[in-house]
């Protein structure tokens, strides 16, 4: 047997498969450089990015979940990643927008805002408050919260479809096929609200900070904010609310999962309530709101 034949077969063999590999690993690094940066202010926002593309891009979020957005502050990494993105899907309203856009466009002239707000019909908000930790912030006036609103997404739905097909018109077709599986689902949340929250004996609810307002408006329900004016409410105004509270019969309040609890498990003891933490900025939109839906609903029963 010719050993030094069959080494240099197995040599050559050997080179080819590393060969082979080197070249596959080059091409799956290839993909992936070429998939482009979307930039979020918002986990929501992702969503709709993420289900109108079918997960296309890589989608860099500024303000994570149970961030507070009024006090977040962006990472260098992830103002790397705004600096690669050719498109931001944004809030206007959100105040950490107001605080933080002017610079992030100055410092990327080439990137494209969009304001997913528009066509919104917007209600006014808290001014100057103190929330998340005790930080001083401001509202801008408008009440940001409009994603929580199923008529409002669907406005943002439609926007960011817009917005994608414009940065990449050749997957048209397939965005907006995958935009009337959102939409349909969105439909679907809709009309659940509706049959849950109709006929609700008590169409007060109390919340912590006021984020439900546009979905208040759209079922007909009143939302009651234990912050006053965006303020730790006064003595006085908690002993009335602690009244309306029982003279209603509300028995659960509200908490988005970014505040701190100490205050509010203090007035349920007084109210004798029980407490319901909600997920505003959650990146999964249909559970979240269908979780609100389905407390507001369990509230009444």
């Amino acid at each position: 047997m010719n050993y030094r034949k069959e080494f240099r077969k197995a040599t050559a063999v050997l080179a080819a498969i590393v060969l082979i590999g080197g070249f596959t690993a080059c091409s799956s690094k290839s993909t992936e450089s070429n998939r482009k940066t979307i930039t979020v202010s918002i986990p929501p926002i992702k969503y709709l990015v993420d289900r109108i593309s079918g997960n296309e891009f890589d989608v860099n979020v500024m303000v994570a979940t149970g961030a507070c957005q009024e006090t977040y502050e962006p990472t260098p990494s992830q103002m790397k990643d705004v600096a690669k993105s050719k498109l931001y899907l944004g809030i206007s309203e959100l105040e950490f927008e107001q605080k933080w856009l002017n610079n992030i466009k100055a410092n990327n002239p080439e990137l494209k805002y969009a304001n997913l707000s528009e066509g919104v019909k917007m209600v006014e908000g808290s001014c100057s408050h103190e929330e998340c930790e005790e930080h001083e912030h401001h509202h801008g006036g408008m009440d940001p919260h409009i994603w929580l609103s199923p008529a409002n997404y669907k406005v943002m739905a439609t926007a960011t479809l817009n917005e994608l097909v414009t940065l990449n018109p050749k997957n048209k077709s397939s965005y907006e096929k995958n935009f009337k599986s959102l939409v349909a689902s969105i439909d679907s949340i809709d009309a659940i609200a509706k049959s849950k929250l109709a006929n609700l004996k008590i169409k007060k609810f109390i919340i912590y900070h006021p984020a439900l307002s546009y979905f208040a408006r759209d079922y007909g329900l009143e939302q009651i904010s234990i912050e006053q004016d965006g303020k730790e409410p006064a003595a006085d105004y908690m002993k009335r609310l602690v009244s309306q509270a029982k003279e209603v019969g509300i028995k659960t309040i509200f908490v988005q999962k970014e505040f701190d609890l100490s205050l509010i498990k203090s007035f349920a003891g007084e109210v004798g309530a029980t407490i319901e933490p909600i997920n505003t900025f959650a990146y999964d939109w249909l559970e979240s709101t269908n979780h609100i839906i389905n407390a507001l609903y369990s509230a009444n029963q």
